[in-house]
């Protein structure tokens, strides 16, 4: 089959003419209302990384309206639950699903996210259909993870690309067993364009002076391109869908507070 000769884009008119926010632009729940999901994936088990802040909270809130169950991951426990009461409360659809859960992962800690996934496989119980890999920073100083990565590809990309490995599993399992190929979603960003993976010197440590926060941003963005890329090729014929998308351009989030204005 030919590929179309234009891309799907239902919501471009709105875009060519911006207002602010309360604008004709749609947000995630007006999304999932086109799609015609309200209420159908009842029987669907989805994980989020990264819901106490930013687009991985309206990400939570529209899926809740699926009426999947939501496994949702954050540092601050607490403020994630604060988040679920919230989405719970103010749901406009959703009135008797189940909870979405809260599982502490420190992404900056690959041993916490092998033991964030035990978790996730005991709540689950062994089912997941779709993997949001969402959590991420962005434009932070030279740094080191607990495993000695640099900041960006520690927390963007290897600790979810262990997280899949761990769950993969499932994911699989879980295809097989609804007869619809589960997905992992990978949050990856425009800025990728900054950088390529740096294979002669990933982490800087061969030359710290020439690190600047866009290269190690743009490169982990890269590499969530990549993994979801190769899910994609590995993975696509035995049930598992690898996509990787750019979110926009999103100013009123957290991400962005080491940036600064010139």
């Amino acid at each position: 089959m030919p590929a179309p000769t234009t891309p799907y884009q239902p919501y471009a008119d709105v875009h060519k003419q911006t207002n602010g926010p309360g604008d004709a632009r749609p947000n995630a729940l007006q999304v999932v209302e086109d799609c015609g999901m309200l209420g159908k994936l009842t029987d669907k088990t989805i994980l989020i990384t990264g819901c106490s802040a930013g687009i991985g909270i309206d990400t939570a809130r529209a899926l809740y309206e699926t009426g999947a169950k939501l496994l949702l991951t954050a540092r601050d426990v607490p403020k994630l639950e604060e988040v679920i009461d919230d989405i719970v409360s103010h749901a406009q659809h959703n009135k008797t699903g189940p909870k979405p859960e809260a599982i502490e992962i420190h992404l900056d800690s690959l041993a916490s996210v092998r033991k964030g996934a035990e978790t996730i496989k005991t709540k689950s119980a062994g089912k997941l259909n779709i993997l949001i890999a969402n959590a991420g920073i962005m434009a932070v100083p030279l740094g080191k993870t607990i495993d000695g990565f640099e900041s960006h590809m520690g927390v963007n990309h290897f600790a979810h690309f262990l997280l899949f490995q761990l769950l993969k599993p499932s994911l699989l399992q879980s295809a097989q067993a609804s007869g619809t190929a589960s997905r992992v979603i990978t949050v990856s960003s425009a800025g990728h364009r900054s950088s390529t993976i740096r294979f002669d010197d990933m982490f800087w440590d061969e030359d710290p002076g020439s690190y600047h926060k866009f290269l190690g941003y743009g490169q982990s963005k890269t590499a969530n391109v990549y993994m979801a890329n190769s899910i994609n090729r590995h993975y696509a014929d035995k049930g598992v869908i690898g996509l990787s998308l750019h979110p926009g351009a999103i100013m009123t989030t957290d991400l962005g507070r080491h940036m600064t204005i010139r």
